[in-house]
């Protein structure tokens, strides 16, 4: 492999196994400085091992990780600590260390052997934790944190290590919704504003498509593909790594890649399964993105699907759109007028079946409901 200057992270035809089993194989990757990379995979298949492999805590069998085209194995552990910062999924603390303290650690590839912290040490640390909003918890004892804060914590004393690449190995993994948000735009804000590189394992796939700027995707041990989110997150590549049916989508507010699972598509949305065979045209009344997860479902199994009424520039429109559905529109925001109620009625007349979602009706969508209770 050409180890490219601009790289600051280059792995060069890696592999690694324990015992005989051959968990990394082959991989060769290229980052640049600034990246916001996610590494995206099922269980098994080789993410954590290849964090492990780039942090040094596994030695390739075969293959080189170069850092700003450096072997890594060839620094010393401060030198490399200078230019690495990693936070682990797992930790455990075994004593009753306050935060001040777990991320003044971080400073350790700075000083010399018994040499004490300065001015420079303490201002340096104190950047990390307003950064990382865990000043206010500077004098708490680590073991008195909840998940989310003890996760700050720890990032806060990577980056006291001022690394030019920060690497994560699922820091959300065991946190609530909040602190998983908290933390990723913590990320975020990191690699935009102090240009950090990010290496992140992550499990959910919406997040990684949402926050990172390219994805890795492995299968087995091996790179699958890589590249920005709108080139990798594909049905294609989702089902032969993960062999399971997702719905693809560009998210309606992000624009991103955006998945949802797809179950057997016999039975839709929890009701009875659709068996008579003589039904072929369905007409679906939703509205405010509940119908959207229906339409596709019904879509991908082969329905003559029509849809309406439906604002403009509703999320259920939009799928309706995206998926070249025959959608009755109204002008957005505007209550449902009585051209457009008797087109969405002759729709619903000549379908062999309507199913009404489970959504709110107000003054501006009564009429739908309005036209199914007078075809019943």
């Amino acid at each position: 492999m050409k180890r490219r200057v601009s790289a600051i992270l280059e792995i060069d035809d890696i592999c690694c196994r324990y015992g005989s089993y051959n968990v990394l194989k082959e991989i060769k990757l290229s980052i640049k400085k600034g990246d916001f990379v996610s590494i995206i995979g099922p269980n098994g298949s080789g993410k954590s091992t290849l964090l492990k492999t780039i942090t040094r805590f596994i030695r390739p069998v075969k293959g080189v990780v170069f850092i700003d085209n450096i072997n890594a194995f060839k620094l010393t552990d401060k030198q490399f600590a200078k230019k690495v910062g990693f936070v682990s999924q797992n930790y455990h603390f075994n004593f009753d260390f306050t935060v001040e303290d777990i991320i003044l650690m971080g400073r350790n590839p700075h000083l010399n052997l018994l040499e004490k912290e300065d001015l420079k040490d303490y201002k340096i640390i104190e950047d990390a934790m307003i950064l990382t909003d865990t000043f206010k918890l500077k004098n708490k004892k680590i073991t008195q944190l909840s998940g989310g804060e003890a996760q700050r914590v720890l990032i806060a004393r990577a980056l006291a290590q001022e690394p030019e690449i920060l690497i994560l190995d699922e820091p959300i993994s065991h946190l609530d919704i909040n602190y998983k948000f908290e933390i990723l735009e913590l990320l975020k804000n990191m690699n935009q504003k102090n240009k950090i590189t990010i290496i992140i394992a992550l499990h959910d796939i919406n997040l990684a498509s949402y926050y990172s700027k390219k994805i890795i995707l492995l299968k087995e041990g091996s790179i699958f593909a890589a590249g920005e989110p709108e080139d990798i997150i594909n049905n294609r590549n989702l089902k032969k790594v993960f062999d399971v049916d997702f719905d693809v989508a560009a998210h309606p507010i992000t624009n991103k890649p955006y998945i949802t699972f797809v179950p057997d598509i016999s039975v839709i949305n929890n009701k009875e399964p659709i068996s008579d065979k003589n039904i072929i045209k369905i007409h679906v009344i939703g509205g405010g993105g509940q119908a959207s997860f229906l339409m596709r479902n019904l879509h991908n199994k082969g329905y003559i699907l029509t849809t309406g009424v439906l604002n403009i520039g509703d999320s259920d429109w939009k799928t309706a759109k995206q998926l070249n559905i025959k959608v009755v529109e109204e002008a957005p925001f505007a209550p449902i007028s009585k051209a457009r109620f008797v087109e969405n009625l002759n729709l619903m007349r000549s379908s062999d079946l309507i199913i009404l979602e489970n959504i709110p009706f107000g003054h501006g969508n009564t009429a739908n409901l309005e036209g199914l209770l007078r075809i019943m």
